[in-house]
């Protein structure tokens, strides 16, 4: 039987409930996944297979999407952006160094899904609310000066070029 909760969900247009955590599986992803949960809202995330990550101890209760393969990534995506009216981006893989060996690899896997997320984002009827979370790699070496937001930016791997290239999309 499903609960009144799930089918309000299918009959209803997303609300500020309705959020969607792309990167749900990563550290940050897991824990705001948590508190969304314990505040109430109704969690999407959008991940890689979930195969690839030990099981978050709130995976049965949210609803998941998968990208698991390019010639079903649009639709997912789509899928994904309807579900909700509040997106967090928190996708990327991490590792500046691993981003440096084969950067040509790292920008198609970073930025091609991220580009297509964000025109599809642009494209959906309602346009989500997103939040993007970048990185401090942005700002490249900085030394032990405080770094604001104004910073110059100054990317000095494929990691974190990606956050730049979404900000600017």
């Amino acid at each position: 039987r499903q609960s009144e909760r799930s089918v309000g969900m299918k009959q209803q247009a997303p609300t500020e409930y309705d959020v969607l955590v792309w990167g749900a599986c990563g550290f940050i992803g897991r824990h705001l996944v948590a508190r969304l949960l314990e505040v109430g809202a109704r969690v999407s995330v959008l991940t890689r297979p979930r195969e690839s990550y030990s099981p978050p101890p709130w995976s049965s209760r949210v609803r998941w999407f998968e990208l698991k393969d390019a010639t079903n990534e649009r639709r997912d995506l789509e899928a994904a952006i309807a579900s909700a009216a509040v997106i967090y981006d928190l996708a990327g893989s991490s590792g500046a160094v691993a981003s440096n060996r084969d950067p040509q690899a790292s920008l198609d896997a970073i930025c091609r899904s991220q580009l297509q997320f964000l025109e599809l984002c642009a494209a959906s009827g309602r346009r989500p609310h997103l939040v993007f979370a970048s990185s401090r790699l942005v700002y490249g070496r900085t030394g032990s000066a405080p770094v604001a937001e104004d910073f110059p930016v100054a990317p000095q791997s494929m990691a974190a070029r990606r956050p730049v290239l979404s900000d600017r999309a």
